[in-house]
């Protein structure tokens, strides 16, 4: 595998978004039951906020996935041109075409690179 996108913070980000949001829908239904309307316009607003913090999360979901895929998509293209410059036309075509989908790949092209020195 040429990269890999780590989702371990963004999960985590999304887990602790959504107990905001839940926490403070929760707390908005406690006040509805019996208080003032400042401290119900307060929770409301504490719960956009969470929920605009959730959108957010969400939105940079697609982001985090376009970076990491543009970054993977670079490596692959560095790899190809150094092949190309160095000669190596019939690796480099073969790997174009199958597009590195795999470090096992990557290893394989090293390893025949290094069986012709």
């Amino acid at each position: 595998m040429v990269a890999e996108l780590n989702t371990a913070g963004l999960s985590a980000a999304l887990a602790q978004a959504q107990a905001n949001v839940d926490a403070a829908q929760a707390t908005l239904e406690g006040l509805q039951a019996g208080a003032q309307p400042a401290d119900i316009a307060a929770s409301q607003a504490a719960l956009q906020s969470a929920e605009q913090s959730l959108a957010n999360i969400y939105a940079g979901i697609s982001d985090a996935a376009t970076s990491g895929y543009t970054k993977s998509n670079d490596a692959v293209r560095t790899q190809l041109n150094s092949l190309f410059q160095r000669g190596d036309k019939s690796a480099a075509t073969h790997l174009s075409n199958k597009q590195l989908s795999s470090g096992h790949q990557c290893r394989e092209l090293k390893n025949r690179r290094e069986r012709r020195a």
